[in-house]
């Protein structure tokens, strides 16, 4: 194959078409990263339980400063877009400026990373219904919900409830940008609307009716549960300073997805710029407001602080002692227990906060599609990938693959794999995805100059590029917290585990999986790029310039 064949093939068409909004791109963003917060933000609490600060739980602060800190990252993807405005997110990007293999690697991890994540979702919304489903069932004794909640817990009934919910967001997936991204947006102002209901409808409940009600639905008192859960372990005292780099930690990887506009940069519409910044950061402002700001603090206000902080304790580390027989405490849960007469407004909050869930799985699947759509441009991967569906002009048969992988996912969860294990597993093999963009443009003026000129910013303070030093602060904030909150215990617990309970650490904690995972991605990268070198491709060469268009 000639250079001309070459440059030929890196310039052909992408086929992808610029559909996307400011407004869309802003809600793609908020369907990414909020997930199970409507519900299951409270539960979260107990995780760093400690005394609140001005209102506001531990765990709340930390989110609302990861959500500030985040300013830096928002700029650091306008300027990536700005200089390589294609769909494929930090794989263009790393491979572009760091190092090829790199960029592999990162997206690799990143996808397998999201697959978790949407299993995640899966389960939260099983785990979502039943709560609602228990709620009714006890405040309705004599009628049809009896009974619901339990036949939903079953491992069986699971997997199918689980499989009809992907089977929805696999017809989600057939509809054309156009159509997906109205969907989309739909949902998710109906999600925000039912925080928003939710978070005014406990001014509806009377403390002490949900008192007095909670003792009779559960067979317990508030002050038994407290106990109960000090007695397993959780304090409320004034958390150490020592524990916010983990916290904060936990606040990103709640915000992951706020970026995610970025990964589809080829197809937004209008001032690129402008798009990008405000749909990165209008999400992460809607999603504090609507979510930490408002609901959360109204949810523990009305219903007791020390009340929520115990029953999701109990719920996470003593299910055998939480009330309901184990189900999760969502806010939903709590009107539902104190207001069981306005249960249609709770099944209304419980129907936004599921869907929100729901909408974050098609949103990764185009987020992931891009990447692997990407690859398949690069010729890492077969060009089979980068084939667009014909009626939706998408990568339709990536969306099915990548659906699958967070099904199989989904499967290991219903049969033991726990939802801490995701959560965990998927932060380690999210570091890529939030450490490498700093280095990105840290680099860029100095590696790749051409596209340098074409940056927003391309100012300087004394010698050093604007560009470069918004990467190096970035960089400041984020390795020292994933060295702290992840890769420093990890070795220390490795280096204190004795060798015969070491692999049941590292199998338990995602550690195995996750360098198993790096392992395959690394030896695909390299098997990849001999082959096309046998075809006498010139890989090196392709990675020189930008995706097509």
């Amino acid at each position: 194959m000639n250079l001309t064949e070459r440059k030929l093939f890196v310039r052909q068409a992408s086929g992808l078409v610029r559909e996307v909004s400011t407004l869309k791109a802003t809600f793609f963003n908020i369907a990414a990263l909020s997930g199970n917060v409507v519900l299951l933000a409270i539960i979260f609490l107990p995780l760093y339980g400690g005394a609140a600060i001005v209102g506001f739980s531990p765990i709340g602060l930390a989110h609302i400063i990861a959500g500030i800190s985040l300013i830096f990252m928002a700029l650091i993807f306008v300027i990536l877009v700005s200089v390589m405005p294609r769909s494929g997110g930090d794989y263009v990007f790393t491979s572009r400026v760091m190092h090829p293999f790199l960029g592999w690697l990162e997206s690799w991890t990143l996808i397998f990373c999201n697959m978790a994540i949407m299993a995640f979702e899966l389960v939260m919304i099983n785990l979502s219904s039943q709560a609602f489903l228990a709620g009714m069932s006890v405040a309705y004794v004599e009628s049809s919900w009896v009974g619901v909640s339990a036949w939903l817990s079953l491992q069986t009934n699971q997997l199918i409830f689980g499989t009809f919910i992907t089977f929805l967001v696999a017809l989600m997936a057939l509809a054309k940008p156009r159509t997906f991204h109205a969907i989309l947006s739909s949902l998710c102002i109906l999600a925000i609307l039912s925080a928003l209901v939710m978070g005014i409808g406990t001014f509806l409940v009377d403390p002490a009716t949900f008192s007095t009600n909670f003792q009779k639905f559960t067979s317990t008192s508030l002050g038994s549960i407290m106990d109960s859960a000090s007695t397993a372990g959780l304090s409320l005292a004034p958390l150490a300073l020592t524990v916010f780099p983990s916290m904060f930690a936990f606040g990103l990887f709640d915000l992951i997805g706020f970026q995610y506009s970025g990964y589809i940069a080829g197809e937004l519409k209008g001032n690129l710029k402008r798009n990008a910044l405000l749909s990165m950061v209008g999400s992460v402002a809607i999603y504090l407001i609507v979510i930490w700001v408002i609901l959360v603090p109204t949810v523990t206000a009305r219903f007791g602080y020390d009340t929520v902080n115990a029953w999701g304790y109990l719920w996470w580390f003593a299910p055998s002692k939480a009330p309901l027989g184990g189900v999760a405490p969502t806010s939903a849960l709590y009107g539902l227990i104190g207001r069981p007469d306005l249960w249609p407004l709770w099944l209304f909050v419980t129907i936004g906060g599921c869907v929100l869930m729901f909408s974050l799985c098609p949103a990764y699947l185009v987020m992931m599609s891009r990447m692997v759509y990407a690859w398949s441009m690069d010729r890492l991967v077969p060009e089979w990938f980068s084939k667009l569906d014909e009626r939706t002009h998408t990568p339709l048969r990536v969306y099915l693959i990548t659906l699958f992988g967070g099904w199989v996912f989904y499967v290991f969860s219903v049969y033991g794999l726990s939802a801490l294990s995701l959560a965990w597993y998927s932060i380690l093999l999210s570091a890529m995805t939030w450490i490498f963009p700093g280095f990105n443009v840290l680099l860029l003026p100095y590696r790749r100059k051409d596209l340098f000129e074409q940056s927003p910013w391309k100012g300087k303070i004394g010698p050093v590029p604007v560009v470069a030093l918004i990467g190096l602060v970035w960089l400041i904030i984020i390795v020292p917290v994933y060295i702290l909150s992840a890769f420093q215990p990890i070795l220390a617990t490795i280096l204190h585990t004795p060798g015969q309970e070491l692999w049941s650490y590292s199998t338990n904690s995602g550690i195995t999986l996750s360098v198993v995972i790096i392992l395959v991605g690394a030896a695909l990268y390299f098997v990849s790029k001999a082959y096309q070198k046998h075809r006498g491709v010139d890989v090196d060469l392709i990675f020189k310039t930008i995706p097509p268009e």
